[in-house]
């Protein structure tokens, strides 16, 4: 059999490339719909319900009861600027739009969500709206979109090393959120959907970056994107799993204590008619 030609396996490379990028593409639009789904939802973007007690990873041996925070507000606004900063990139070099076109309308969302928590409220203001910040906030970030995508205002040399600090700041606006997970011992209202579709998508954009743009800085940014989503999907899992073992745990307890309450009880009545016949024999 005759082994395919190299100009072969690179069309098919760039065929499966455009096909990933088109997929990243139409699921732009919904990758972070989930999570303002679960907002909507719980009215709330960071819940104080009172949640059952989960296994801290640190110690197995210890179990501990948190209130939920949910969002962390700070990932999601660093999240928004990074997001928008690397969209100014792209357009700016004159990149395929299909290469990027997810971050733009991921940045779109993130804003819908920055908002709701301003409307919501946090957790230290017992959920009351932050009107001030819900008006102020679509001004600034227009402001901001403006000044990054006009080249009189911002060279392309600036904006290249602000794309560089991006991927410091993108992924550094991912850690309040793990630090916020370990700490609470769960990840609140943290969507998995959108978790793990991020740790997917990223991985995608690997390979399309290098196939299409061949960009170190967009490459750099992915691969370290691809390493914070899936620490993200870790926690998701393990905390899962550690509140499924609770409640298998507590489930047991509950049937075992029933069994011993039950055994205890025959002893009791067993022990009572042994007296009754020990008196009646003796009378």
């Amino acid at each position: 059999m005759t082994p395919p030609k190299k100009a072969d396996v690179d069309c098919l490379k760039l065929l499966l490339s455009k096909l990933l990028s088109l997929v990243m593409l139409v699921s732009g639009p919904l990758v972070k719909l989930p999570q303002v789904y679960v907002i909507l939802s719980k009215q709330s973007a960071q819940v104080r319900n009172q949640q059952l007690p989960v296994l801290l990873i640190c110690n197995r041996q210890k179990i501990r009861r948190r209130h939920q925070k949910g969002l962390s507000l700070e990932s999601v606004v660093l999240g928004l600027l990074c997001y928008i900063v690397s969209a100014a990139y792209n357009y700016r070099n004159q990149y395929p739009f299909s290469t990027y076109g997810e971050t733009v309308f991921i940045a779109l969302q993130d804003a819908i969500i920055v908002s709701l928590i301003f409307w919501f409220g946090t957790a230290a203001k017992k959920s009351k709206p932050n009107l001030t910040a819900f008006a102020i906030f679509p001004v600034v970030i227009a402001a901001f979109v403006y000044v990054l995508f006009e080249e009189a205002i911002v060279s392309k040399e600036i904006l290249f090393v602000l794309q560089y600090g991006s991927i410091v700041l993108i992924n550094a606006s991912k850690l309040p959120q793990l630090y916020l997970n370990y700490s609470q011992g769960s990840t609140g209202n943290l969507s998995a959907i959108t978790t793990i579709l991020f740790s997917l998508g990223a991985l995608a954009r690997v390979f399309t970056t290098i196939q299409e743009v061949n960009d170190p800085v967009i490459l750099a940014g992915f691969l370290a994107g691809a390493v914070i989503n899936f620490l993200l999907a870790l926690q998701i899992v393990l905390y899962w799993y550690g509140l499924f073992l609770e409640i298998v745990i507590q489930i047991n307890k509950k049937h075992f204590w029933q069994g011993q309450g039950t055994r205890l009880f025959r002893q009791r009545q067993k022990g009572h008619q042994e007296g009754r016949r020990a008196q009646a024999a003796g009378d």
